[in-house]
């Protein structure tokens, strides 16, 4: 994903410097224009915005504490955080970075590759008003920006996103598998729901995926769970029950527990194959 929102950055006309915790993904943007540095720390040197998309909360308070980032930034900065983590750690890390007079704003994504490639992105966005001006002709450079609150926003919003596309996921399996049970091109059926009540980014994208079974990674389950799991702890924070969210989140983990951790978010169509074996026999996709 970091890797297209660079190139946008960089055709837009903006100086960006990089550095990746695997050095040769940022050496792959030096021909794009890119500096490279050889430590996060030295991104920050002259920069009015540094932008991190970055696995998980525990990687993005190592690089910004352990690894020295935030301590190289200065007061007047702002710190644009696209990592999708929990929204309690997304306070956490803001806190402390306003402590150093550096501006933070949460603002995770969604649209996978193919958005991050076009600038269509979705960007939810939590933080001050005024950090976000900063920041915003850069954001829209890569995708649609709104600014949903404060502090935290931004990830609970990205949070609601992923519970959405959880269960739509989840039920697109099921179709699928239905439309080869009963004799469709699951491909087929894709195109003749295209345009109705039924379509929708995740039919699409993944509904292709699954008809032609390409796992190969977009989106990884073990992201997508991390996301889900912070979403059920919300969830349970505030008493609720939402059954069909707690179900599309069990398939994943059972997905990711049976060696599909490093998969496509699609590959859930093997969990709902696996459920019907009785039905589909041992060789279901075939």
């Amino acid at each position: 994903m970091g890797a297209p929102m660079i190139r946008r950055l960089i055709d837009a006309g903006h100086s960006v410097r990089v550095w990746n915790r695997t050095a040769a993904k940022a050496e792959a943007l030096r021909e794009h224009g890119a500096e490279v540095v050889l430590y996060p720390g030295a991104v920050a040197a002259g920069a009015q915005i540094v932008i991190a998309i970055i696995e998980n909360g525990a990687a993005i308070h190592e690089v910004l504490f352990a690894q020295g980032l935030a301590s190289q930034m200065h007061p007047g900065q702002v710190m644009v955080d696209m990592s999708s983590i929990a929204p309690e750690q997304a306070v956490d890390i803001g806190r402390q970075l306003e402590r150093l007079g550096i501006a933070y704003i949460d603002a995770p994504i969604s649209g996978g590759p193919d958005g991050a490639q076009a600038g269509t992105m979705a960007i939810m966005a939590g933080g001050g008003e005024a950090a976000l001006a900063i920041a915003r002709p850069a954001l829209q450079c890569m995708g649609r920006l709104t600014h949903v609150g404060p502090l935290g926003a931004g990830q609970t919003t990205k949070l609601l996103n992923q519970t959405i596309t959880s269960t739509t996921i989840a039920a697109i399996s099921e179709i699928m598998v239905l439309a080869r049970q009963l004799g469709l091109e699951p491909a087929r059926v894709c195109e003749a729901l295209s345009g109705g009540f039924a379509d929708s980014k995740v039919l699409q994208i993944h509904g292709k995926r699954m008809a032609e079974r390409n796992f190969v990674p977009g989106g990884h389950v073990r992201t997508f769970l991390k996301d889900l799991n912070h979403a059920a702890s919300l969830i349970a924070g505030l008493g609720l029950q939402l059954p069909v969210a707690d179900l599309a989140r069990s398939h994943f983990a059972e997905l990711a527990s049976t060696g599909h951790a490093q998969d496509d978010i699609s590959a859930i169509v093997l969990v709902t194959e696996s459920h019907n074996t009785h039905a589909l026999g041992p060789n279901p996709g075939q």
